[in-house]
């Protein structure tokens, strides 16, 4: 059995600006075939592996399964130079020189991680490990999975040592859906190995096939921690526009323009950075990871306190929303039993169609619940997508959605709504028509210039004339 070092490490990587590293990721959802789609477009070689038949069937067709933006022409240009592969067989992975693993890892009910897929996918790959290859994990885990999960696993089933016969190690992913393709080239990469060699091929990887910035940190497992650190600033910032939004709201000030002036301040490397208040936090990795952060505490005797917060804030958000439609229509004397809700975008984000843990979902309910009649729209999420997500009424177009609508709910400000005629708009809805600006990506004025009355959370009511 040939011994992986770093000298060998270096005869393999002088192939690499030839185009001819061989690379695999096992994983072709949003993330994993955004990413393969991308490295293939590069002219490397890319097999991509995943389970689900519907992704295999898209990709070998050249087609996006989801929503991504530059995604179709960048899938054009590997169909192109015939670089793409997709199947679910492992032995596809034999000839690959790095495997990416990009599966996911969701929660239980009792908020702990999921790893069976991880498991899975490790044990199957271990099977047909080769010498010399180069394994990146890039599942958002928990920390120390590398070391005591995914390290004995693929040690086991190859017979071969980490770090000496192949190369481990964790390089979390920090694209989020709708900049993928821009993260992949604009994000610092973190890399964490089982040593100095696995390290440093990770890093010559990162530096050749995208040429974008890396960062070493000593291990694995204080990779996994960045990933869990940069997800709970952003949920915990979130929660923190969301309380100022609600506060805000109670003393009758423009929560924007006292985040606006608050992000002046300079403070540490940076400046104050309070993001924007909306209507709640969805998505896959934002609404989990704090999750995991906390498990972590707890199994160390650590109640720690942030998670829980973010969580419980940002949560709240979908109720705090139904409440304030509910409460526009009690201002024009209108019955919520009678009144219809048009709901534009059902995906957690704007520009995407995806609608994992969606808050959208939780405010059509609860809308439902209070007797509202809703028309959702979406054009970036399939039918099948948002029927699986709502019982109500899928409209085919905005304009269908609006119709005779007594509240128009903007949930997901996608490009499409963002440059729609309002005033066209406005005059398909019923007298005294809220707009709620859901994710602040309005100018309230324009709104109310259309007709509508206009309303967000954190933003001033505008009602009348």
């Amino acid at each position: 059995m040939s011994r992986w070092t770093l000298l060998e490490a270096d005869e393999r990587l002088s192939r690499w600006d030839c185009r001819d590293v061989s690379i695999a990721i096992i994983g072709f959802g949003h993330i994993g075939g955004s990413m393969g789609s991308l490295l293939a477009s590069k002219g490397f070689p890319v097999v991509g592996i995943d389970k689900a038949a519907g992704i295999l069937q898209a990709f070998e067709a050249g087609e996006c399964p989801f929503e991504e933006p530059g995604l179709a022409a960048v899938l054009a240009r590997a169909k192109e130079r015939h670089t793409l592969r997709v199947t679910a067989d492992y032995t596809e992975i034999k000839s690959s020189d790095v495997v990416l693993i990009v599966v996911g890892t969701p929660l239980d009910e009792d908020h702990g991680p999921i790893l069976d897929h991880l498991k899975s996918a490790t044990r199957s790959l271990g099977k047909v490990l080769q010498p010399g290859m180069l394994i990146l994990l890039k599942s958002t885990v928990p920390p120390l999975t590398t070391q005591q999960l995914v390290r004995p696993i693929l040690e086991e089933a190859s017979g071969m040592e980490a770090g000496v016969d192949f190369g481990l190690a964790f390089s979390p992913e920090r694209v989020d859906e709708g900049n993928v393709l821009e993260g992949l080239y604009g994000i610092p990469v973190v890399v964490g190995g089982v040593n100095t060699a696995s390290s440093e091929l990770a890093v010559e990887f990162w530096t050749r096939t995208l040429g974008v910035e890396t960062m070493v940190v000593p291990d694995p497992t204080t990779a996994e921690l960045v990933k869990l650190a940069d997800n709970q600033w952003i949920d915990l910032n979130i929660a923190l526009a969301n309380e100022i939004a609600l506060l805000s709201d109670a003393i009758g000030v423009d929560a924007m323009e006292v985040i606006k002036a608050a992000n002046s301040l300079p403070k540490g490397q940076h400046w104050v950075n309070i993001l924007y208040p909306s209507i709640g936090v969805g998505g896959y990795c934002l609404t989990k990871d704090p999750w995991f952060l906390h498990r972590l505490g707890a199994q160390r005797d650590i109640d720690l306190q942030t998670p829980q917060c973010s969580r419980a804030v940002n949560e709240q958000m979908p109720s705090v929303t139904v409440q304030r439609v509910i409460s526009c229509l009690h201002a024009h004397q209108k019955d919520p039993a009678q009144a219809r809700v048009t709901i534009l975008g059902l995906s957690f984000k704007n520009d995407t169609g995806d609608t994992r843990s969606t808050p959208a979902g939780p405010i059509i309910q609860m809308l439902e619940d209070h007797g509202c009649k809703v028309q959702a729209y979406d054009p970036l999420v399939s039918e099948n997508q948002a029927r699986a997500l709502t019982g109500s009424a899928i409209a085919p177009d905005i304009q269908a959605a609006v119709e005779g609508a007594d509240v128009v709910a903007c949930l997901s400000c996608h490009e499409e709504f963002r440059s729609a005629n309002l005033s066209q708009l406005k005059e398909r809805t019923r007298e005294n028509c809220w707009f709620l600006d859901g994710r602040l990506g309005f100018d309230p004025l324009s709104v109310k210039a259309a007709g509508f009355d206009y309303t967000a959370i954190g933003g001033h009511c505008h009602a009348g004339d």
